[in-house]
């Protein structure tokens, strides 16, 4: 056997010491860049994106056809001169040095100076994304008519994503994390009765490009229901024209917690003034392909209907609820510890001071809370949403019950048409169709196909459950049938 030379060797050598040097030097390098956009991403999301939340989903998630062609569309028909001036103001840092900056670095603005960021405001570029109370000024007002005290954040949403895919953004908190506008732009505050008196008066001069949106239809739901599918259901059927709030800030901060769940901080004409405005601000669009506005509300706020009803009183709503052992073993599926319905009594997630509404509920029905147990207290949880949704109901107006076997098909035969008043084309319910084939929560990795899970929800439902769901909510399930189509 002949011997490579020692020269050979070591020509080598020398190779496979620069190739592991190289392969060494890029893995350090991949290694650099990935922990730099992992902080980048979690400093532009920490506070609206769940952490368990992949806002991107997996490469091999597939978009409904009917959608992919959407923005293709959209892109035919560019936005205003004023719309797209308005954005630069934002995006490019437009905003006059002097302008009065609060602790937290938002823009102040002020409406009686009529400087650039106010400009910014009133035209619509940005969007209404959270508001705040002073409790005391509510408590303290002399007029139970209207409120004061609050303020609103405004910052620049982007609702190409959720147009593309309702599942891959299906809350308001993700669209929020997924518009740059939001985590890389300028975030502004404002007193909102004084920016809604301006807005409306601004609106209606001839020279306004902006439209406010006529607020179609409203859900409420009991949760674990299927109220998510309908809210997608709805982006779906005309991306373009519909503007669908999922489960957002504003609405629920207004009808729930500002005043509190009993009223404790204001009143109920109080409440449904503040509702009226931020309704308003959220409206406002400077998108001319843009038709029809729909919310749906977080469950928590089906116990304060009345004030949706006293804003509210000629727009149709529903509350979609389901079987309540089925709702009761989605909650309880990965324990009480767990459960959203049970969070409140063990003062969990900031919870803390129990829940007023569930306290007074036991002291109607005279039960002591300490003799419930954990999946007891689920029930009575869910019963303070039901009773109220059936009592709204049972009120008379412009509201309806929708049972989750329903779903899909009860939406395009009869809610959209008939109740929301909203025409239905041939076209539009096979884009219905198509999504709601799709998990509606399709974030986190869990894109896929829908499957209904009656059957296996029947299944995992223990014999607590069911006695828990009989004592509490048998009645008031049996009563909302009574309120269908």
């Amino acid at each position: 056997m002949v011997l490579p030379s020692r020269k050979a060797r070591s020509r080598a050598e020398r190779r496979r010491f620069w190739i592991r040097r190289g392969t060494t030097i890029s893995l350090i390098a991949m290694l650099w860049i990935s922990i730099y956009l992992m902080a980048l991403d979690f400093l532009g999301s920490y506070h609206w994106a769940d952490s368990n939340d992949n806002m991107n989903g997996p490469p091999n998630h597939q978009v409904p056809d009917f959608l992919a062609g959407r923005e293709r569309r959209r892109d035919q028909h560019p936005p205003s001169r004023s719309s797209a001036s308005s954005s630069k103001n934002w995006l490019f840092g437009g905003i006059s040095s002097n302008s009065e900056l609060t602790p937290s670095g938002r823009v102040k603005v002020d409406v009686n100076n009529h400087n650039e960021a106010l400009k910014v405001v009133l035209s619509a570029s940005v969007h209404l994304i959270d508001i705040r109370s002073d409790a005391r000024a509510m408590t303290d007002s002399t007029d139970d008519e209207t409120y004061s005290g609050i303020t609103a954040e405004f910052c620049a949403l982007d609702f190409k994503k959720q147009r593309r895919d309702p599942s891959s953004v299906p809350m308001f908190r993700q669209l929020v994390a997924s518009s740059r506008g939001c985590q890389s732009g300028t975030h502004y505050e404002v007193d909102l009765k004084s920016f809604v008196r301006l807005a409306r008066e601004k609106d209606q001069e001839e020279s306004s490009k902006v439209q406010a949106l006529p607020l179609r239809g409203v859900v409420f739901h009991e949760s674990r229901c299927g109220s998510t599918l309908v809210a997608n259901a709805m982006v779906a059927m005309n991306p373009t024209g519909h503007r669908v709030y999922s489960e957002s800030a504003p609405p629920i901060e207004a009808i729930h917690t500002v005043c509190g769940e009993l009223y404790q901080h204001c009143s109920l004409a109080q409440a449904a003034s503040l509702l009226q405005d931020v309704i308003y601000a959220m409206s406002r669009s400077l998108d001319e392909l843009e038709e029809s506005m729909f919310f749906k509300i977080q469950s928590i706020g089906s116990r304060n209907i009345e004030v949706f009803q006293h804003a509210f009183p000629t727009t149709p709503w529903i509350f979609v609820y389901r079987d309540p052992v089925q709702v009761m073993a989605s909650h309880l599926e990965q324990g009480t510890s767990h459960a959203n319905c049970v969070i409140r009594r063990h003062g969990m997630r900031g919870f803390g001071g129990g829940d007023a509404f569930v306290n007074h509920y036991l002291k109607e029905h005279n039960i002591d809370k300490h003799t419930l147990s954990d999946v007891e207290y689920c029930a009575v949880h869910l019963a303070t949403i039901t009773d109220t949704a059936v009592q709204a109901l049972q009120s008379g107006g412009m509201g309806k019950a929708v049972n989750y076997a329903s779903l899909p098909q009860i939406l395009w035969e009869q809610v959209l048409p008939n109740h929301f008043q909203v025409k239905v084309t041939d076209e539009q319910v096979e884009n219905m169709q198509s999504i709601a084939g799709v998990y509606s929560k399709g974030t986190a990795g869990r894109h896929g196909t829908f499957k209904d899970d009656t059957e296996k929800k029947d299944k995992k439902a223990t014999p607590e459950m069911r006695e828990a769901s009989e004592r509490f909510l048998q009645s008031s399930y049996e009563e909302l049938l009574q309120y269908g189509f």
